[in-house]
């Protein structure tokens, strides 16, 4: 992941067998902003960084970087943005 992955990118991510991202990075469910329920991702949320994490994210729209990310589960490894070709 290099920049933002807000919504279904957050799903997308979940459904890696492997997540990088760059520093700069930043995730977020962003849905709860104009009322729509998260109901598809979180399922896949639910499965890569468990319960109580999913639900903070779903309903109070934090976003987060990718050191973050990594402390969550979400990603995997925090990589250099010009050591993220090699490491992929």
């Amino acid at each position: 992941m290099h920049g933002a992955c807000f919504g279904g990118g957050v799903g997308i991510v979940c459904c890696a067998d492997v997540a990088f991202a760059t520093p700069n990075a930043q995730f977020g469910i962003t849905d709860v902003r104009v009322g729509v329920a998260p109901t598809p991702i979180s399922t896949h949320m639910f499965s890569a960084i468990g319960l109580r994490p999913t639900r903070r994210c779903v309903l109070f729209d934090d976003r987060f970087d990718a050191g973050e990310a990594e402390r969550i589960g979400l990603i995997h490894e925090v990589v250099a943005a010009e050591a993220i070709e090699a490491k992929l």
